[in-house]
């Protein structure tokens, strides 16, 4: 036992070197498994050893907190319910030779302790995650619409160029932004200029549905970035976004409101698609829509 503990000893040290040298945390979450993994098949080794005392098996209260604490709730359950189960039937059926606990009370008080500290810990890792996963919304996504914000932008360009990439497909870049939104909030009122903003919105989503990722980028300025077989495909997307905007309504507001959006489109292969690029020729070419009278793509100049 001694040398197994200095072994494991050993690779615990390698496993936490190899941790902080990681760079992504699939690599993490592979190095924890096999930890959680070596860690408990020696609990389950010193349990099964002959003559071992029974005191040792005080070790198997720890599953639960390393399982969740390393591994997340799904496989933190899986693995805190395979070992309880071997370390039960090693208690009470297994080759360790160990005296059986006697009395209803005995038993009902290990069963019942074992159950609430698996409890506890799964009930902590539930809520740990559940919070993480709100403050990883919060960060990445806009609070009104519920699109994605631009500090996400680098990171879906990337994601959508490489799938292009493997697709045969061409990389586009749409900047939309809502003609005269400033007199819409001044004429009828923020609530009102909150409501084009989120509809328009689900016009994107509508409309990029499984194709790529939209975004608000900044005030009444939104983005899509998708992969499309052709030109003629980005620009039928980007002006049915257009019609669509046109037919917004609004209950609370007059029914004299209009509303309407130019946009500005760029595209590129994807082994040559930079972000920074795309971004400066669809601002541009949107902006050359307003200037042309709004309520237009363009997808050339």
């Amino acid at each position: 036992m001694a040398a197994v503990e200095f072994i494991t000893a050993s690779i615990a040290i390698v496993i936490l070197y190899s941790v902080y040298r990681a760079q992504f945390s699939k690599q993490i979450e592979k190095l924890a498994l096999t930890y959680v993994l070596m860690l408990f098949t020696i609990m389950i080794f010193a349990f099964s050893t002959l003559g071992v005392s029974s005191n040792i098996f005080i070790w198997a209260v720890i599953i639960p907190s390393i399982s969740y604490l390393l591994l997340g709730v799904n496989y933190g359950f899986l693995i805190t319910l395979t070992f309880y189960t071997l370390s039960a039937w090693m208690f009470f059926r297994g080759p360790s030779g160990n005296p059986v606990i006697e009395g209803v009370v005995s038993y009902t008080n290990v069963f019942s302790c074992t159950l609430l500290l698996w409890g506890l810990s799964h009930s902590y890792e539930y809520a740990s995650q559940s919070a993480r996963k709100k403050l990883r919304k919060m960060a990445i996504c806009d609070h009104l619409t519920g699109l994605y914000n631009r500090t996400t932008m680098s990171q879906l360009f990337g994601h959508i160029s490489r799938q292009a990439e493997q697709n045969n497909e061409i990389v586009s870049m749409v900047l939309f932004d809502l003609d005269s939104f400033k007199s819409i909030n001044d004429q009828f009122g923020h609530d009102v200029g909150d409501q084009v903003l989120i509809k328009f919105a689900r016009i994107l989503q509508s409309a990029i549905s499984g194709k790529g990722m939209a975004l608000r980028i900044g005030g009444e300025e939104f983005a899509t970035i998708f992969s499309a077989q052709s030109d003629l495909i980005i620009l039928s997307l980007a002006e049915n976004v257009r019609r669509a905007t046109e037919k917004i309504i609004i209950n609370e507001a007059p029914s004299g409101m209009s509303v309407s959006v130019s946009a500005g489109v760029a595209t590129s292969i994807p082994n040559q698609a930079v972000l920074s690029e795309m971004m400066v020729i669809a601002d541009r070419r949107m902006y050359q829509g307003k200037s042309q009278g709004r309520n237009v793509v363009i997808h050339k100049g």
